[in-house]
């Protein structure tokens, strides 16, 4: 499959509704100890990101799961979120738009599963980037939230790529 995706990639052709083989791997224990399967769609592409967790910027690599895999996974309970907002936000130090890192509500060397959680900036509050889950969570609290949360049936599997964090952030 991956010298197809070389192929058509090379070709500058991308296929949407590429057939799809499904293999099932173990992905871990719920958080009532039940071992639980992974269905991968192939097609999925692995990769690394930057998340900040608890202010901290961090060098992750995940995997999505298919519509199959992340169904069975919100079933068996998937407890953390990835808290993502999908457009730019002004950088004030340079005042060029920069892209949203990804928030992770968990230490990601302790847990592995996390639902996407979109963010939306509500009208009149400006995109900013969030630190910690704990701030985009009060940010959504009040009379007046800074931002709606929507989760979304999108499950993704993290792992460190490194016992440290990458690099500290000194604002939250």
């Amino acid at each position: 499959m991956k010298a197809l995706s070389i192929t058509m990639l090379a070709a500058g052709l991308f296929i949407a509704s590429c057939s799809k083989t499904e293999t099932t791997e173990p992905y871990g224990n719920t958080q009532d100890g039940m071992r639980v399967t992974q269905v991968w769609a192939s097609g999925n592409v692995d990769g690394t990101m930057q998340t900040y967790y608890n202010a901290q910027l961090r060098e992750l690599s995940y995997r999505k799961y298919s519509p199959e895999g992340s169904l069975t996974a919100l079933q068996q309970g998937v407890a953390n979120s990835i808290y993502r907002y999908n457009g730019s936000i002004a950088n004030a130090t340079s005042h060029d738009n920069t892209a949203f890192t990804p928030v992770l509500s968990a230490d990601p060397h302790d847990a592995t599963l996390y639902r996407e959680v979109i963010i939306v900036f509500n009208e009149g509050h400006a995109p900013q980037q969030f630190l910690k889950a704990e701030t985009i969570l009060d940010a959504a609290q009040g009379h007046d939230p800074a931002v709606t949360l929507i989760p979304v049936q999108t499950v993704y599997r993290i792992s460190p790529m490194s016992m440290q964090p990458h690099v500290s952030a000194s604002r939250d």
